[in-house]
This record gives structure tokens, C-alpha cells and sequence, in this order.
């Protein structure tokens, strides 16, 4: 696996150079405001080839989920973020020309991967 991944430093609030198939965003976006994260996913999306995949790994806010929306709080004091409902998701990843493949909840359910492709 060693040879077929690399990780790379940097701020992804510059461009990117990694040019990859896959591209992982793990517990980066609840800390951002959707203008922050629409600039994220931007500069992702501006290196990603047309078979690239994004996969996004955050909670997702459910409405009767009252410890996340206790964290959501707690992040939105702290960080001036937020966790974010599906419908959030869909709506800041397709400002950046994103759409949702597929959905992947990590067992007990707290915890979901979303794969997102570009809408090109």
C-alpha cells in the first residue's frame, strides 16, 4: 500500500500539488465556516482528475442526535465551525461543483464517509 499512497503537508488553503486518485478530508471541514470549506473543496476539486474521488469522513448532525448538536455547539464556540447535517453537505459540496456517490455510515453510526465525485 506504501507505493500507492503518499501524504502530503501543507494548507489547503493554498493549491494543492498532489495529483491523486483519491483525496481524504478526515475531521477538517466541522472546523470551518461554509465559506472556508467551500475554498477547501475548491482547491481540491481544481487538482482532482475526472475520476478522482473525495471522501469526506465527519459526524453527521442528526436532529435528534443531542450530543452532537452539544459538540456542534462546542465547535461553533471554539472554531467558528459546525457539524453538518446530509442536506449541508449537499449543499456545500455542490458550491464547489461536488456531488454526493455514495454514503458509507462506520458502525455504531456516529461517524460517515462521504464519497463525492465532481459534477463536470
Amino acid at each position: 500500500l506504501s507505493e500507492r499512497c503518499k501524504t502530503a503537508g501543507g494548507s489547503f488553503f493554498d493549491s494543492l500539488s498532489v495529483v491523486g486518485d483519491c483525496y481524504i478530508l478526515k475531521h477538517v471541514l466541522h472546523d470551518w465556516t461554509d465559506e472556508k470549506c467551500g475554498e477547501i473543496l475548491r482547491n481540491v476539486g481544481k487538482i482532482m482528475g475526472p475520476e478522482s474521488k473525495l471522501l469526506i469522513m465527519e459526524s453527521i448532525l442528526a436532529p435528534d442526535d443531542y450530543d452532537l448538536q452539544m459538540i456542534d455547539f462546542m465547535i461553533w464556540i471554539e472554531a467558528d465551525g459546525k457539524e453538518r447535517s446530509i442536506s449541508d453537505f449537499e449543499t456545500l459540496l455542490k458550491s464547489a461543483d461536488f456531488k454526493i456517490s455514495r454514503l458509507i455510515t462506520i458502525p455504531p453510526g456516529k461517524y460517515t464517509i462521504i464519497e463525492a465525485v465532481l459534477n463536470k
